[in-house]
């Protein structure tokens, strides 16, 4: 697979370096894309959506028990196990909190000002990040192809194709869990915290979501199963709103850009030296 320079340079000692699916060309990108392919059929999203929704109900119970929560602690904690269970299948403590810990790590490495393990902390603890992410994920290929899971990465085990060795699926699955790490958790809690400044707001969604899911009791008392399918809630207006609000607002994600020079395309007009996050 290629490179990425921007993010992932020198964080592979060996001669080949990670590649996103973001930043492969012609044919680098084409395999990755029949790699990935599998692991995102209507099918298999609808497993990981099942997957997700036994997490929030549990975790929504112990919220509403609690009546009060450290928000952003607790929602990081709810999706780190999320996305263990969907990306690997795991659900014991101690197998989310190493990927976390070893994320964390592997993460840090993208924004260090000095790529030199030797100078640098935070790029010494992302390359050992993801030399233990790499190969404790490498040693499971085998077993994943023996055995039918319905997680992304036993998914992406199983595509068949030489041009896929067993170091490739698990440079390429590796990117995917790095991109979707935190990102989201990061996202829901700044939003959470503008709902929380503009409580008007809170009423205008929570009216509406009710409304399409048929009320409260909806909610409480029907099991995942049987509850109004993602197309009925999608179509909901004012949590688009929010987001593109928020979307509008300095990026939630570690990293952000200044614009160097005024940017006009069509009726979009970026002004100089302006924020974006990334």
């Amino acid at each position: 697979m290629g490179w990425d320079l921007f993010m992932f340079a020198g964080l592979d000692p060996r001669a080949s370096n990670l590649g996103m699916l973001l930043s492969l060309d012609f044919d680098d990108h084409r395999r990755a894309r029949k790699l990935v392919q599998v692991a995102f059929t209507s099918s298999t999203i609808k497993g990981y959506r099942s997957m997700a929704e036994r997490h929030f109900d549990d975790a929504l119970g112990r919220w509403m028990s609690r009546g009060e929560v450290s928000f952003k602690r607790e929602v990081r904690e709810l999706l780190a196990g999320v996305s263990t269970e969907i990306f690997t299948g795991a659900t014991n403590r101690e197998r989310v909190s190493f990927l976390e810990r070893t994320l964390t790590d592997f993460w840090g490495g993208g924004m260090a000002v000095l790529r030199n393990p030797w100078v640098s902390g935070a790029f010494r603890r992302s390359r050992c990040g993801f030399e233990m992410l790499r190969t404790t994920i490498l040693a499971e290929v085998p077993q994943r192809r023996a055995v039918a899971g319905d997680d992304l990465f036993s998914n992406m085990c199983r595509v068949e194709g030489e041009e896929f060795d067993d170091d490739a699926i698990v440079r390429v699955f590796l990117t995917i869990m790095v991109a979707a790490f935190d990102t989201t958790s990061a996202a829901v809690t700044s939003r959470a915290y503008l709902l929380a400044r503009h409580p008007e707001w809170q009423e205008r969604l929570r009216e509406e979501v009710l409304g399409a899911v048929g009320g409260p009791s909806r909610l409480v008392s029907t099991p995942s199963a049987s509850r109004p399918n993602a197309p009925r809630t999608s179509a909901t207006r004012h949590p688009h709103a929010v987001r593109r609000w928020r979307a509008r607002l300095p990026g939630h994600a570690a990293r952000q850009r200044r614009d160097a020079r005024l940017l006009e395309y069509d009726a979009l007009r970026v002004p100089l030296h302006a924020r974006e996050g990334l």
